[in-house]
């Protein structure tokens, strides 16, 4: 989503929010949970799927952005169950928080989650909360909320939000993407090669059997 368009982004539908929150779950058990092994020091990035994996795919996404929760409702969970957790790729989310505020907020506490091993839980709820672009659906609060909802502990979790312990990694994550050239969200890197939007499966298929066969 461009800057000068997302304004105008419409959110289509797909599975119910409560359905794909559990099979996007489901996958990351599936894949292994490499998440959790990161929880307390986590790397830049959430992660899933195995390191030597051949593929990688690396999204830079913005939680408030329509066509980046479009992906996550319509086509990521196929992807970690159709590649990563075969052990063919693996999965990289960086943020880049460019719309507002509250999407700076929202990576934050998406990486406050992963602190205690919850990120992709995290992620979900975020994408199925969306409301408007800085309308409040993620103020602090509401964010410390969700947290509450993924019974997560509290104590970790706000002291984490209003110390900004996270910051500086949706920081580093959003320069990346500006070193690279991202100029909207989502992109997608494909062992390096991009792939911008949130594309049908089959084009992401396609990318990624090209590097397979390589």
């Amino acid at each position: 989503m461009t800057k000068a368009k997302r304004k105008q982004a419409v959110v289509i539908g797909g599975l119910c929010a409560v359905a794909l929150a559990a099979l996007l779950i489901f996958a990351v058990q599936q894949s292994g949970g490499q998440q959790k092994e990161l929880a307390g020091v986590p790397q830049q990035g959430a992660r899933l799927g195995n390191p030597d994996a051949p593929v990688l795919i690396e999204e830079f996404s913005d939680f408030q952005c329509p066509f980046c929760a479009r992906f996550f409702r319509e086509t990521e969970a196929r992807l970690i169950q159709e590649y990563v957790n075969p052990g063919k790729a693996r999965f990289v989310y960086r943020h880049f928080a460019f719309i507002g505020p509250e999407s700076v907020w929202a990576s934050q506490a998406a990486e406050c989650a992963a602190n205690q091993g919850l990120f992709w839980e995290f992620h979900a709820k975020l994408f199925n909360n969306q409301a408007g672009e800085n309308q409040g659906a993620f103020s602090v609060d509401r964010l410390k909320r969700f947290a509450q909802d993924l019974r997560m502990s509290t104590d970790l979790f706000n002291r984490c939000m209003d110390t900004n312990e996270t910051l500086e990694r949706v920081r580093k994550d959003t320069e990346e993407a500006q070193r690279l050239g991202v100029r909207s969200t989502p992109t997608f890197f494909i062992n390096g090669a991009p792939l911008l939007g949130a594309l049908p499966f089959e084009e992401f298929k396609a990318a990624i059997e090209s590097q397979l066969a390589k």
